[in-house]
């Protein structure tokens, strides 16, 4: 059996049979995405190499032959055909057959299919949509400066659950009044907590990038923006997942080895809760002031327990007691101060007002500057 290296390969793009290009959409509303796909064929020649081995047909393995150089590279290559280049569709098979009059020229044929993409593009004005960012360009004006700013950005929605200590309360006239919904008028916790379902907005940002390493994996993964981004506060976005694929593009100046790099990045649920004590939960809030907590998690200052000061010996730490009714011994919840857990007696008692919890604020993502590495339809390299 032949190996590459003793026949003298010829590939040819048959340009005129190769006109297969499909746009498909799928899903629904907000999660309905489109690809592209497309089919390119060729037309493979092979010779004796001068001073080599004489070959036969048989000696011709059909298996070396989709492999030759010319031929794109299942699951690395990028679309570049009869001129034209496509950076974000990426073969993903081939055939090859023999053609039956000629042992020694074989057709070949690839597919080629595109990344996935939502709709719009991030909310950002004079920028191409994601299936205009899909199609093929000609490869001179794809220079490689050019392509530094490729990028695709589409968006998807979703929902999330979210579990409400305080919600709003309809009045019956078409008003309502936010209050608290953890617990029964006699003060036992709801058995089942109060869910909100609230709408998750997801970005899908497909980048490529000369290298990517482990630790930007590690680093830029569920990470949050450290400051604003796309119009966006700091702390607004969590990048979650990151996929990396090694690719190969053809610029104009050859094939070059690049990371095609797809973020997906989801924008907080619009959440805001009224602080019912100065400095819960960050030091410079006042009681009344609104707020966003973001991807932080919040855990609510109640429970069946709280600090009182230790009235035997004043000098000793505050004690540990249960919030026990003085008439019928029943332990029920309360409110409790973050500074020193003894207990908040709330001024309101129909739930309105401060008698809705404060919270504990908790940061559980790493930071990362989004700007640093994240590119965006219209940047310049």
């Amino acid at each position: 059996m032949a190996l590459l290296t003793d026949m003298d390969i010829t590939v040819c793009q048959r340009r005129v049979e190769s006109a297969s290009y499909k746009q498909s959409s799928g899903g629904q509303g907000g999660q309905r995405k489109t690809k592209v796909t497309a089919k390119t064929k060729y037309l493979v020649v092979v010779k004796e190499k001068s001073g080599g081995p004489a070959l036969s047909p048989s000696d011709l393995n059909p298996l070396l032959i989709v492999n030759a150089a010319g031929l794109p590279k299942t699951g690395r290559s990028c679309y570049s055909f009869g001129g034209l280049i496509a950076p974000f569709l990426l073969c993903n098979s081939k055939q090859i057959e023999r053609d039956s009059e000629n042992g020694f020229v074989f057709h070949v044929s690839a597919d080629w299919e595109s990344i996935e993409v939502g709709v719009g593009g991030g909310g950002q004005s004079g920028t191409q949509s994601p299936e205009e960012a899909l199609q093929p360009k000609d490869e001179d004006e794809l220079t490689p400066e050019n392509f530094e700013k490729e990028v695709v950005v589409s968006f998807t929605t979703s929902s999330q659950e979210y579990v409400a200590y305080e919600a709003e309360t309809p009045n019956g006239d078409g008003t309502s009044t936010k209050k608290q919904s953890w617990k029964l008028p006699n003060g036992t916790p709801f058995e089942e907590p109060v869910i909100k379902k609230l709408p998750l907005i997801t970005l899908n940002v497909t980048q490529f990038e000369d290298e990517i390493t482990l630790t930007d994996l590690e680093t830029r993964s569920f990470a949050i923006n450290t400051e604003e981004w796309n119009s966006r506060d700091a702390g607004s976005w969590l990048i979650a997942e990151i996929e990396a694929t090694e690719v190969t593009v053809n610029l104009g100046e050859g094939d070059q080895d690049m990371w095609r790099v797809s973020y997906t990045i989801h924008l907080c649920p619009n959440v805001e809760i009224v602080a019912v004590v100065d400095g819960e939960p960050y030091p410079n809030i006042v009681a009344g002031d609104t707020y966003n907590p973001g991807w932080t998690q919040l855990r609510p200052l109640v429970d069946t327990f709280y600090k009182k000061p230790n009235t035997e010996d004043p000098s000793q730490p505050d004690e540990l007691v249960p919030n026990t009714d003085v008439k019928t011994g029943y332990v029920e919840a309360c409110y409790i101060y973050a500074t020193n857990g003894t207990k908040r007696t709330p001024t309101s008692t129909d739930g309105t007002g401060d008698d809705r919890p404060s919270y504990m604020m908790f940061e559980t993502h790493q930071e990362i500057n989004f700007s640093d590495f994240l590119k965006w339809p219209g940047d310049q390299p």
